[in-house]
């Protein structure tokens, strides 16, 4: 497993076996892992996470900068922003449910899916997982 904490700048982790933590980072962020989860908190920016063997849990202090993508094929998805982040969510799963705490602009929704503009749109945030359920969170 692998942990990074206080971190600024463009950072990459990619493990082949074990989870990734990440303690506080502001810039941009890639996390990779085909064996354990991923976990990040303290964030600032933009990040991007792939997993094909657990859960992706993700903390931002501030609202994403720029366009952020979480992907796993063996977990749950849940993703904590600000109320005041401006962002447009593209949220699927196959094998679970997907919910939003904040307040999203004519979302198009169905059990498996969520998308739809939050306070009046802005950076792309595409979550995916066919092993679990998504949830949006207001921090």
């Amino acid at each position: 497993s692998m942990t990074a904490r206080g971190c600024s700048g463009n950072l990459v982790l990619n493990t082949s076996g074990g989870s990734v933590t990440v303690e506080g980072h502001d810039g941009a962020l890639g996390l990779g892992t085909s064996g354990g989860s991923i976990r990040a908190s303290g964030i600032r920016g933009t990040l991007s996470g792939k997993t094909s063997g657990g859960g992706i849990t993700a903390r931002f202090d501030e609202a994403p900068s720029g366009d952020c993508s979480l992907k796993t094929t063996g977990g749950s998805i849940t993703l904590e922003l600000p109320a005041s982040s401006a962002f447009t969510l593209d949220a699927k799963t196959v094998g679970g449910s997907v919910s939003c705490e904040l307040p999203i602009q004519a979302p198009e929704s169905g059990g498996s899916k969520l998308s739809g503009a939050v306070n009046q749109g802005g950076p792309a945030i595409s979550l995916r997982t066919t092993g679990g359920s998504i949830r949006v969170k207001q921090t």
